[in-house]
């Protein structure tokens, strides 16, 4: 079993504490403790003793308010991560997170589901990420043929709208990258960098081996193996390297992983910031994914958040109901990918990712919500608010 995670709620209602310690630790699926204190003084005597991943906090408490509060715990929190309660006031809230708050959630709002999703990235930000590195994002096919690369190079696209973005083909076999963006004669690509040549100039440098897309200027592609000859087993070792190296290049590193529990996908999932498995809409895919899922927490990656994109390639006349699939997923699902196989098709056919040819597509949109699920970084490290039912003070 990995490591519970310890959160420590600072507020003084006591309702809205028995609300959040029902949230977190019944249902547990993240494995938190919930500790709760109703003075900063107390919280700050609680957190001196260490042992907590995660502070929610209050800014209007009975002994102390605003600014101060928080300006008072973040310098006593030595590098644990503070998730801001706001009772409608965002203004306040996103100062915070200017100041170096993780992010914020509106108590008038919170769900349940939108508080542990904002806690596992706040605890995953402060486990993975520096100042100096980007955002690494893992894409796991639960099975050949779900869709993970269109999803992965479409997700690329979206990011790099607005930031700098590099997409890895981490295969050990023939990427297909390539023949879809339908790029010849490249010069390096993922077997260079994982498998250096010391008589070969750039050979080992991950900066030689990218290919800058056109079409999205903020885009960098790594392809997978070209020739029989490059194909090879990857090493974990020089795959958690490679990854560490390019998420100093760029704001987001998107992995596109191939369906295996390989030591080098272990590896990247470790290193990651955030993960999906990519999962068809049917009970046998969803039963599968649960078991990788379970693999993959007992690897001790409790802070970082798990969940499922599902996808369908063609459209389903009845498709199974989403309470079934996620009770077989054993994780949340994070988004629902509708069928577009002609889309797709066409994207294909013009070499180029779906969110480029037609971003207005249904299609693109639901990427495009899974892009900020996926890497909260794009809102500031700000989580959009949704839902309803929550707690008011």
């Amino acid at each position: 079993m990995h490591k519970k995670l310890t959160v420590l709620l600072i507020d003084d209602h006591p309702e809205f504490a028995e609300l959040v310690r029902r949230w977190l630790v019944p249902a547990n699926d993240a494995g938190f403790i919930f500790d709760w204190s109703d003075s900063l003084k107390k919280g700050l005597d609680r957190l001196a003793k260490g042992g907590v991943d995660a502070v929610l906090l209050d800014l209007g408490l009975p002994d102390s308010k605003g600014l101060e509060t928080f300006t008072t715990a973040s310098t006593q929190a030595h590098g644990v991560p503070i998730v801001i309660l706001s009772g409608g006031q965002t203004g306040l809230a996103l100062e915070m997170v200017e100041r170096g708050a993780q992010d914020y959630v509106v108590k008038t709002d919170c769900t349940r589901e939108l508080l542990v999703r904002t806690l596992l990235f706040a605890i995953g930000r402060a486990s993975h990420k520096t100042a100096k590195e980007g955002w690494i994002i893992a894409l796991l096919g639960t099975k050949g043929g779900v869709g993970t690369t269109t999803i992965a190079l479409s997700l690329a696209s979206i990011l790099a709208r607005e930031r700098s973005v590099v997409l890895v083909e981490m295969s050990p076999t023939f990427g297909s990258l390539a023949s879809h963006l339908q790029v010849h004669n490249l010069s390096r690509n993922l077997s260079h960098c994982l498998n250096p040549d010391s008589r070969s100039p750039g050979s080992g440098d991950p900066k030689a081996a990218l290919w800058a897309y056109k079409n999205v200027p903020g885009l960098s592609i790594l392809f997978g193996p070209q020739t029989a000859g490059e194909c090879a087993e990857i090493d974990p070792g020089r795959a958690g390297s490679l990854l560490q190296s390019l998420a100093a290049l760029a704001d987001y590193v998107i992995v596109d992983l191939p369906a295996s529990l390989s030591g080098a996908n272990r590896a990247v999932i470790e290193s990651s910031s955030s993960m999906a498995l990519v999962v068809e809409r049917n009970p046998v895919c969803a039963r599968l994914a649960g078991k990788m899922a379970r693999t993959i927490e007992s690897w001790n990656a409790a802070s970082l958040p798990l969940g499922a994109v599902l996808v369908s390639r063609a459209p389903v006349g009845c498709p199974a109901p989403l309470p079934e699939i996620e009770s077989l997923l054993k994780c949340r699902v994070l988004g629902v990918v509708p069928p577009a196989p002609d889309l797709c098709l066409r994207a294909q056919n013009a070499g180029m990712p779906v969110a480029v040819l037609n971003p207005e597509s249904q299609m693109s949109g639901s990427l495009d919500d899974l892009s900020e699920t996926l890497a909260p970084a794009r809102l500031g490290f700000a989580t959009r608010q949704a839902g309803n039912g929550g707690f008011r003070a």
